[in-house]
């Protein structure tokens, strides 16, 4: 086995056929759920969110909604990029251990691999690298954040150092961006070719993104704080996966509820990310920053996360609900 999972499913085919069929319950499509972690198909044709404890998918204008997977807890199931497994992080039961499950969507299990981890607490959801290979994940071990790796066969190894998190995988799936104390850096998905990127400048750095031509890593990072805790104003930056380059872009204009959630778009020219009076994308050749959406019914932008899908559409959520809306404004409550 080359890690590779059998029988891939592409999203627009397979798997979108299949969705696009089912006629949902009353009960699926009335009952109002509070959505996060969304995610574009690999054709923009289909959503997935987790809500509760489930994994959902949903056509790209809100219909034929059902649950794909259900949790084994705390955990949150992320779903493959060509929508055929589903991988979960969980605690072991010994309480000194981790175990990945892999499984198709309908539930049944693919694979289990347990791994060392003293003293879990927690672990972050699991990142598949794009050419669905491997699986990159951290979590809190005990004595501080640790990144660990799988190639899907029956190994996991920990890689990097303590306090590093937030692994995100370049297009390539060659090379991993993530937080090394809070700075920007990469390494090989062994561990191997360490580097931190910009050793001053980047501390208190957050959500490092690869670009799509993968040319470009974005980050934010917080520049100034606010009279209440978790209240601040934001900088986007760019920088080149040498170190070199770095630009700051934009910022986010108004005080409020900070939310770390960045997206390219699919030709690697904008970023777009959520201020608290609205959803704002930002040209990064020319810096030119254009606002694309007012606030929604419910006032300032809380817990947003943003997506940009390959059909040119930009998603959000905003109190546990779903919005899509065009590069040019206009937005649609989908959920």
């Amino acid at each position: 086995m080359t890690g590779k999972l059998a029988n891939p499913r592409l999203w627009a085919g397979a798997v979108a056929t299949a969705v696009l069929a089912i006629t949902p319950t009353a009960a699926a499509t009335s009952e109002r759920l509070s959505a996060n972690s969304p995610q574009w198909s690999a054709w923009g044709r289909l959503i997935t969110f987790w809500s509760g404890d489930r994994l959902w998918m949903m056509n790209a204008d809100g219909t034929a909604r059902r649950p794909i997977a259900r949790s084994y807890g705390d955990d949150v199931p992320s779903l493959s990029p060509d929508g055929s497994m589903v991988a979960d992080v969980i605690i072991g039961s010994n309480d000194r251990s981790g175990v990945l499950v892999i499984r198709q969507p309908g539930g049944q299990v693919y694979k289990r691999l347990r791994f060392r981890a003293p003293n879990p607490e927690a672990f972050g959801e699991a990142q598949w690298a794009p050419n669905e290979h491997a699986i990159a994940w951290d979590g809190d071990a005990g004595r501080g954040d640790r990144i660990w790796v799988t190639n899907l066969c029956n190994r996991v190894r920990l890689i990097g150092r303590i306090w590093d998190s937030a692994p995100a995988w370049s297009p390539d799936s060659r090379r991993i961006a993530f937080l090394a104390q809070g700075r920007l850096a990469t390494m090989a998905p062994d561990g191997s070719h360490r580097r931190t990127l910009l050793r001053r400048f980047s501390l208190g750095a957050r959500a490092p993104v690869w670009s799509p031509d993968g040319r470009a890593i974005a980050f934010a990072r917080e520049f100034q704080q606010g009279p209440l805790e978790g209240e601040g104003r934001l900088a986007i930056y760019v920088v080149r996966p040498d170190g070199s380059g770095l630009r700051r872009l934009a910022q986010t204009p108004h005080m409020g509820t900070v939310s770390y959630s960045l997206a390219w778009s699919p030709k690697s020219d904008q970023i777009v990310w959520a201020d608290p009076r609205g959803i704002y994308a930002v040209v990064v050749r020319t810096g030119r920053k254009r606002r694309l959406t007012s606030m929604t019914a419910s006032g300032e932008l809380v817990d947003t996360e943003v997506a940009w899908s390959p059909a040119q559409r930009i998603l959000f959520t905003d109190y546990g609900r779903i919005y899509t809306v065009l590069p040019g404004g206009r937005p649609v409550r989908i959920l």
